[in-house]
C-alpha cells in the first residue's frame, strides 16, 4: 500500500476504529487502526497474532510518542473547536452588519425626512414668486432622496464588507483544519513506521 492510499483511506479506517474498537473492518481493529495488512509469515496463531499486534502498537507508540486512537480523537476535537469558533466569528460579523446596515437606513431615512422638512418650511414662509418656491423644494427633495441612495449605498457597502470578512475567518479555519490535518498525517506515518518494523521483526509480513 502506497503512502498516498494509506492517506486517502485513513480517516475512514480511524473513524471505524473509533467507532468499533476490537472489531475489524477488513483488517483494522483496536491494535491495527490504520487498517495494514498483517500476515503471519510463520504459521503465528491468531492469539499469537493479536498479542504480537497489541505490543507492537505500544512500542510504536513509544517509538513516535504518539497514539493513533487517542490522536484521532484529539484530531477532531480541534477541528469542531475551529469550525464552531470560525462559525460563532461568522454569526456575529453577520448580526453586526445588518446592525450597522440598519442604523445607517435609519439615520439616512431621517435625514431625508429633515431635508424634506426643511424645504417645506421654507416654502411655508412665503418666498415671494411661486417658482422660487417650486425650486426650492425640488432641491430639498432632489436632496432628500439623494441622502437615502447614499445610505443605501453604505448599508450595502457594510454587508459587501461583512461578507468579505466572513470567507477570510472560513479561509482562517481552512487553513488551520488543513495544518491539524497535516499534523496528524505525519505523526500517523511516523507512528505506523514503528509498527511495521515491529512486526516485521516478528516475521510478519505487512502491506
Amino acid at each position: 500500500m502506497t503512502t498516498c492510499h494509506k492517506r486517502l483511506g485513513l480517516a475512514v479506517v480511524i473513524a471505524a476504529a473509533l467507532v468499533a474498537p476490537g472489531q475489524a473492518l477488513g483488517q483494522t481493529s483496536n491494535t491495527n487502526p490504520t487498517g495494514l495488512f498483517v500476515y503471519p509469515a510463520e504459521g503465528q496463531e491468531p492469539e499469537q497474532q493479536q498479542q504480537d499486534e497489541q505490543e507492537c502498537y505500544g512500542w510504536a507508540g513509544e517509538q513516535s510518542q504518539f497514539d493513533p486512537i487517542v490522536g484521532a480523537q484529539q484530531k477532531n476535537a480541534q477541528v469542531a473547536e475551529i469550525e464552531q469558533q470560525a462559525g460563532q466569528e461568522a454569526a456575529q460579523i453577520q448580526q453586526q452588519a445588518e446592525q450597522q446596515a440598519q442604523q445607517i437606513q435609519q439615520q439616512s431615512q431621517a435625514d431625508a425626512e429633515a431635508a424634506a422638512a426643511q424645504g417645506e418650511s421654507k416654502k411655508k414662509r412665503g418666498i415671494v414668486g411661486g417658482m422660487r418656491r417650486n425650486q426650492k423644494q425640488q432641491t430639498a427633495n432632489q436632496q432628500a432622496q439623494q441622502v437615502q441612495q447614499q445610505g443605501q449605498q453604505q448599508a450595502q457597502m457594510t454587508q459587501e464588507q461583512a461578507q468579505q470578512q466572513i470567507q477570510q475567518v472560513r479561509q482562517q479555519a481552512e487553513q488551520q483544519t488543513s495544518k491539524v490535518e497535516q499534523d496528524f498525517l505525519g505523526q500517523m506515518e511516523a507512528w505506523e513506521r514503528g509498527y511495521t518494523v515491529c512486526l516485521e521483526g516478528r516475521d510478519y509480513k505487512v502491506n
